[in-house]
């Protein structure tokens, strides 16, 4: 755990995956800073699968069942839909943060 500060107790980095409002997992946490409760959780809209029915394409398409296509993640009710692209690029860029501390123009990731 990490400390959130000289006058705060630790804070486990995400909280245990539960079921939502709708039945679908969501994890809570608690912004760092702003200490209000944020979440990420499976959305149940389904995008399409690919043209050809190819499941090995699943890094870049939805599996074709609720909570396979999006995530929802923010603060509170300030949440966003993420596509699974749009996942696959965000968990390249947060592991650069990870491994280097930085995060350096990227031409094979389209921000």
């Amino acid at each position: 755990m990490k400390m959130m500060g000289t006058e705060k107790e630790p804070m486990p980095a995400l909280g245990e995956v539960k079921s939502g409002p709708k039945g679908f997992p969501i994890i809570m946490f608690m912004d760092h800073m702003m200490d209000e409760p944020c979440s990420l959780q499976l959305s149940s809209l389904v995008g399409d699968l690919p043209p050809d029915g190819d499941l090995k394409k699943v890094d870049s398409v939805a599996l074709g069942f609720p909570g396979s296509s999006f995530i929802w993640l923010g603060k509170g009710t300030e949440r966003m839909h993420m596509g699974r692209e749009q996942v696959k690029d965000l968990v390249e860029r947060l592991n650069e943060w990870l491994e280097t501390g930085k995060i350096e123009d990227n031409p094979s990731v389209p921000f």
